[in-house]
């Protein structure tokens, strides 16, 4: 009972009482609860309301379908059908709950296989799933069928449980809410626009997923303005995979929602048991029996026998498989010639001859792919050249780079060693100038030392001796012509006298003596023309 109180009415579980103690303190103060039964209370199995607002609506009835494993068993599960409001995104979402894992697992397969490379133009989104949602439900004796039109999982076959079931349906898958559904806005609804927005739906269906939908109706497709104007297919338990390879998990049978829309080859295996396995082809008749009531208003099966809505399901199953393509034909005739093209193509009694949605367009998009494949192949070959002559002009550019370095290396070497010759060129000037300024007051110190020796012939005597230091081929005026000088011993005596510094030196002491035994040998040097004029003073030489 608190369980159920808690599940019906979750904001009471924040209340305090005049002790302050919340609900919780109680259940675990009281020692008749089992640890069993207050671990279930306590163990956030409601969490979820905290998410999501459920919009609780009394005396909705709830549905319990019968369906069959591989062994043709059958089996029964309880479902019900919540409308919330998700707190983390202000979305509508719808619950669905589930007391059974078989029928839990094979809508959540159906999803998981709806996802591979979807869409929101093509999908119902999965928000969220979970095992512990523990919704309790009360079954009445009578079920009206119309809960079946309510119910995304709701089905024709409904057991008569006992009057007081009240079962705990743990499992809950949480999927995006529509809008709208096309029964609801059929008359606003542009037919065209719709044949092109489900056909990309049910393409995706048959070829990307692999699912066969078997429950396509006015009530079980979906419009969503938030997704650009889209129709859906609402996920249902009729979905059956149709790949080759086994599902990984126990395959499970639903019986047919609604008979109006079942196809004649179905109709003929319901004559004989309580399911059948809906198929593409089927698929495409109850696409085409909604495209015909979306543009007349009315069922397909109605407008050939006007009181087929109020047949049995058997007699309803012996209608639809009593179909001729004679009769189709006369009902599409006064149908618009677009629409009647398109019909005509989809409502076939063999299910051969029936158009496939998907085939065309998976032609088109295989050529289409093809084309893009052929593009970026070209485009790849282009790249791939343009990228060869990039690396080739970028090892040109390398090799210039290098060469320009080692040129740069080069000329900052010459320009090192330019330096380091102007440096040591340089340290010769200045060494050169100081010999030179030394020179230079070394031959200033010998002028007044000249002019005490040689008079007034010091001039020509230094200019003799800087020429002869600067290998001057010009020879002074008091050079002795050697063509006039004898050869004699004794001239050449004299003439290696006169150039030896004994013989300049002597020549002040030899003109200041009064003897009359001057050498004739000085007789003729130019020197000492006047011996008066010379200077009496010590000779450095002497």
């Amino acid at each position: 009972m608190v369980e159920l109180v808690l599940q019906t009415y979750p904001a009471s579980a924040q209340l305090v009482d005049l002790a302050m103690k919340l609900p919780v303190h109680y259940i675990i103060e009281n020692p008749g609860i089992p640890s069993d039964m207050a671990y279930r209370l306590l163990a956030n199995g409601s969490a979820y309301r905290l998410r999501y607002d459920i919009q609780e609506v009394p005396h909705v009835p709830h549905a319990c379908v019968t369906y069959f494993n591989e062994t043709i068993s059958p089996a029964t599960v309880y479902c019900a059908v919540d409308v919330a409001l998700d707190s983390r995104t202000s979305k509508a979402v719808v619950l669905h709950y589930f007391s059974d894992r078989t029928t839990f697992q094979h809508l959540l397969t159906s999803l998981a296989q709806l996802d591979i490379s979807s869409s929101d133009m093509t999908s119902v989104a999965l928000v969220d799933s979970f095992d512990n949602a523990r919704k309790r439900i009360r079954i009445e004796y009578a079920v009206p069928h119309d809960v079946a039109r309510s119910l995304l999982v709701a089905h024709h076959v409904i057991n008569q449980p006992s009057r007081d079931a009240s079962p705990i349906l743990d499992f809950c898958l949480v999927l995006e809410h529509p809008a709208a559904t096309v029964d609801e806005i059929r008359t606003q609804i542009d037919p065209q626009a719709l044949v092109t927005s489900l056909g990309q739906c049910i393409s995706h269906w048959h070829t990307t997923a692999g699912l066969a939908h078997g429950n396509m109706t006015p009530r079980s497709i979906g419009f969503f303005p938030d997704r650009g104007g889209a129709f859906k297919l609402l996920p249902a338990l009729t979905n059956q995979s149709t790949t080759a390879s086994p599902p990984p998990l126990q395959i499970a049978y639903y019986p047919v929602t609604e008979p109006l829309y079942c196809a004649p080859e179905m109709a003929e295996v319901l004559l004989t048991r309580p399911f059948a396995v809906p198929t593409l082809a089927s698929d495409m008749w109850q696409f085409g029996c909604t495209m015909y009531e979306v543009v007349t208003g009315m069922p397909l099966v109605t407008a050939i026998a006007p009181y087929s809505a109020m047949l049995p399901p058997k007699q309803l199953y012996h209608v639809i498989a009593s179909l001729t393509d004679a009769v189709l034909e006369h009902v599409l005739t006064p149908l618009p010639t677009g629409i009647r093209d398109t019909l005509s193509h989809l409502l076939k009694v063999q299910p051969g001859a029936r158009g496939h949605a998907c085939s065309h367009d998976q032609e088109a998009i295989h050529m289409a792919l093809q084309a893009d494949v052929d593009q970026l192949t070209q485009m790849l070959l282009q790249a791939k050249t343009q990228l060869r002559h990039v690396e080739l002009d970028r090892d040109a550019l390398q090799r210039q780079l290098c060469e320009l370095v080692d040129h740069f290396n080069g000329v900052l070497q010459d320009k090192e060693e330019t330096k380091h010759v102007a440096a040591v060129t340089e340290m010769k000037r200045a060494s050169l100038a100081t010999q030179l300024d030394t020179m230079v007051h070394m031959v200033m110190s010998v002028i007044p030392l000249a002019q005490q020796v040689y008079g007034q012939s010091s001039d020509d005597f230094l200019a003799h001796t800087m020429a002869d230091a600067a290998n001057a081929t010009v020879k002074p005026s008091y050079a002795i012509d050697q063509s006039t000088t004898p050869s004699s011993l004794v001239g050449l005596v004299k003439a290696h006298i006169r150039h030896t510094i004994v013989s300049k030196g002597c020549i002040a002491k030899w003109a200041t003596s009064h003897s009359t035994n001057v050498p004739s040998l000085l007789d003729d040097h130019p020197f000492l023309g006047n011996p008066a004029d010379c200077d009496a003073s010590p000779n450095m030489y002497l």
